[in-house]
């Protein structure tokens, strides 16, 4: 299991938007996302500790997957947001969600 290192206080940003596709860098990552989605968000699930099969059994665990990506590295944002961003474009999310918990593992964050 991943060890969390808690960040400096102080709210930031998202590191890329839930817009920035990344089909064209990536389209495997499209591909799983669209196609095998609770997959994927299964092996998000695992990168924060909250187990691969949770996305099979919680009817949409993207929404508190991301409210507890963000509320522990301190991102900012709502409860509100992360329900809208997860209900209207949820492979967007997942994508975003992913490449966050990259950017944290290249800065030794996670």
């Amino acid at each position: 299991m991943a060890q969390v290192v808690a960040v400096q206080p102080g709210k930031r940003k998202w590191t890329h938007g839930v817009v920035e596709c990344q089909c064209r860098v990536a389209p495997c990552t499209c591909v799983t996302v669209t196609f095998c989605y609770p997959c994927y968000m299964g092996r998000i699930g695992t990168r924060i500790d909250e187990g691969f099969c949770t996305p099979f059994c919680v009817p949409c665990a993207a929404l508190p997957y991301r409210t507890k990506i963000r509320t522990l590295f301190n991102i900012t944002g709502s409860v509100f947001t992360d329900c809208c961003v997860t209900c209207f474009c949820p492979c967007c999310a997942a994508c975003q969600m992913n490449r966050e918990l990259d950017a944290l593992k290249e800065q030794g964050l996670i």
